[in-house]
């Protein structure tokens, strides 16, 4: 090999060249310009010449990871499936090079786990409706691709965590953001009953599977583990509701009392929205069911009955028994949790919105301030409930 041959000054040279090609590309990189494909070409060929060199190979590998979209990048701009697979197939290809160099499986995991999260439609979508079944179903396709290489990933690599959770964290991906809901029937297209997507199949398995690893985590005393990979379900999810959330307010204001909402051009898009927002919902319920007591998990999960509660606004919809279930929940939740203080944030913030609302009456005001006083002396660091109880009582003097 090259780099037997080489001595202890050239080596560091090489070593040094490395990283300093590595720094260039991470600092000006993600532009797919002709220059970053001539140095990127440059690091292929400084591997290929010195195998033996692993911190050559780990700094190429950096490299092919935060170019592929693994490092925060998609939330920058627009990242789309076609610009990054190519940089996670030349992952692939060097981890199956160095089978044994698991910073580098790691950084292939972590590539593939990103993937989910770009845009997998084309750049130049065709927004035809009879194209769409056909872009639906190759969504799913690359959905599955994508998930099967994580799975032998950990196949391949079954003791290291970071690969474990990209896997989860790739499926916990496809179940929550897969914005496609119709499309291809998953085998009989004929059958008029099953009016169940593609998409909504490939969730239901993933959810599945999620829930059966976390159930083998504890089964292994890894219970620690397991708390914190649902930690990052629940931060996950909860930072896409968040998003959403905001989105839908400031897409969809409260309507005033002359223009109302234009049903002709809005319904759909908000009915969208609500299904997203009900996605989430309903993953989340089915973590708390099964790990009742994570605080985490709580917090997530009344704070998306509280916003769903709070802000879906059109009685046309039929909304009263969406909101009435919502309701109900909040107020189970914090029954159940009443020492939680992220429960008891929410129920706060609950019983500040009613207050405030024009179908109660004067003594159910009052008597849900005191409930806010309450919860402001049981939790006095929490900033919050204190908003909530002085809100309400400037609200009542007619100062809000």
């Amino acid at each position: 090999m090259a780099s037997s041959k080489l001595s202890e000054k050239d080596t560091q040279t090489i070593i040094r060249y490395a990283k300093e090609l590595s720094n260039t590309l991470n600092k000006y990189g993600n532009e797919n310009t002709e220059w970053e494909e001539i140095r990127l070409d440059m690091f292929q060929a400084l591997s290929e010449k010195y195998p033996d060199f692993e911190e050559i190979q780990n700094l190429y590998a950096d490299c092919l990871y935060i170019l592929s979209g693994g490092h925060s990048y998609y939330y920058t701009k627009d990242f789309y499936y076609e610009d990054a697979v190519k940089y996670v197939q030349k992952l692939a290809r060097l981890s199956g090079k160095y089978p044994l160099n698991e910073k580098i499986a790691e950084r292939y995991a972590g590539a593939l786990e990103a993937l989910c999260r770009s845009d997998l439609q084309d750049k130049e979508f065709d927004w035809d409706p009879n194209v769409k079944a056909h872009n639906d179903c190759w969504m799913f396709i690359r959905y599955a691709e994508i998930n099967r290489s994580l799975k032998l990933l950990t196949t391949i690599y079954p003791n290291n965590l970071s690969v474990f959770r990209s896997f989860l964290e790739g499926m916990s991906t496809c179940i929550l953001e897969s914005k496609f809901d119709a499309g291809y029937k998953v085998e009989d297209d004929d059958d008029d009953d099953d009016d169940e997507s593609t998409a909504g199949w490939l969730r239901n398995k993933l959810e599945a599977y999620v829930f059966s690893e976390l159930e083998a985590l504890k089964k292994k005393d890894l219970s620690a583990v397991c708390e914190d990979v649902v930690g990052l379900f629940t931060f996950h999810a909860s930072n896409m509701f968040e998003d959403l959330i905001d989105d839908l307010v400031e897409t969809y204001p409260e309507p005033c009392e002359h223009h109302g909402f234009d049903w002709h051009d809005e319904y759909t898009d908000y009915l969208n929205y609500i299904g997203l927002l009900k996605r989430i919902d309903d993953f989340i319920e089915k973590l708390y069911r099964r790990y009742p007591e994570n605080t985490a998990v709580i917090e997530v999960y009344s704070r998306i009955q509280l916003d769903l509660f709070v802000h879906t606004k059109y009685p046309e919809l039929g909304e009263g028994p969406f909101h009435a279930e919502k309701e109900k929940k909040l107020l189970e939740l914090y029954k159940k949790h009443k020492d939680c203080e992220e429960a008891a944030e929410n129920y706060a913030g609950y019983l500040k919105h009613i207050s405030m609302s024009e179908n109660i009456t004067a003594s159910m005001r009052r008597m849900n301030k005191t409930k806010l006083k309450r919860l402001a002396k049981q939790f006095p660091e929490n900033t919050e409930i204190l908003r909530s109880y002085e809100g309400l009582t400037k609200y009542l003097e007619g100062n809000y």
